[in-house]
């Protein structure tokens, strides 16, 4: 899922996102103008994207900067220190990475 600020422009029709692996295979999505949010179909496990959102006008389109999106998987998931009120989750990071990543826990 990714979200993006609305452009400030008033002709705004859609957005264009593409997204792609480091095998230089693209994939794009279409969403209606007045989205902020998107789910990208289709991620693979353990491939670092590179994503822009485009803003699509009858004038003129700008692109986004540039970020990226790692779906690499972290190593030996744990849960430990199971209370009524919490838990405590750990797990190894992964190793073959040279980037830094945050985890999500849902």
């Amino acid at each position: 899922e990714i979200t993006w600020c609305p452009s400030s422009s008033t002709d705004i029709t859609g957005y264009l996102i593409s997204y792609r692996t480091g095998d230089d295979v693209t994939q794009s999505l279409q969403i209606d103008g007045s989205a902020t949010i998107a789910c990208l179909p289709n991620l693979k496990m353990n491939n670092l994207y590179s994503i822009t959102v485009q803003s699509v006008s009858s004038r003129k389109s700008v692109e986004s900067n540039k970020i990226m999106l790692s779906t690499y998987v972290p190593g030996d998931v744990r849960v430990e220190s199971v209370t009524p009120a919490s838990l405590k989750v750990s797990w190894t990071l992964a190793t073959d990475l040279d980037i830094a990543l945050r985890y999500k826990v849902v």
